[in-house]
């Protein structure tokens, strides 16, 4: 068996980790931080909903379709999703494990492309980024396929 990428991922981080063996232990590789998922929704954008004016109507607020928090959210699945991408075509790796919260997991999911999403070997649908690692590693165990013997 070759090295299994595991990326555990919220809206706010991403660590990445390095599994060597089926039921070895996992090495912690890097932390991705998203910069914007820790600020307040006034801090990020500035502009407010446009009004309008209707024959006779009263002035109504036009709500952006997205927040800017879901914006930001939404720009740090893209870059997992790179993530993803570039970590699974790295010489030596078997495949990726990703571990993150059911919403934000259909998000990244949204942005894998075809060839990166072919490279995802199993899903764990939880919020594991600040769980021991021994809680960590027992739910990534699950999901990784054990080699085959001949």
């Amino acid at each position: 068996m070759g090295t299994v990428r595991v990326i555990v991922a919220d809206s706010m981080r991403a660590d990445l980790y390095d599994l060597t063996e089926p039921r070895g232990a996992l090495q912690a590789m890097n932390t991705i931080v998203n910069e914007l998922s820790g600020k307040h929704e006034r801090d990020l954008g500035r502009e407010a909903p446009r009004r309008m004016m209707g024959s006779g109507e009263p002035r109504t607020a036009l709500q952006p379709r997205h927040t800017h928090k879901e914006h930001a959210t939404d720009q740090f699945a893209r870059q997992l999703a790179r993530t993803v991408a570039t970590q699974g075509r790295a010489p030596g790796v078997d495949g990726v494990v990703l571990v993150a919260a059911p919403r934000f997991l259909a998000v990244l999911k949204s942005h894998l492309s075809k060839g990166a999403a072919a490279r995802v070997i199993g899903e764990v649908r939880r919020d594991l980024v600040d769980v021991p690692k021994l809680a960590l590693r027992a739910q990534v165990h699950k999901v990784v396929p054990l080699p085959r013997r001949r």
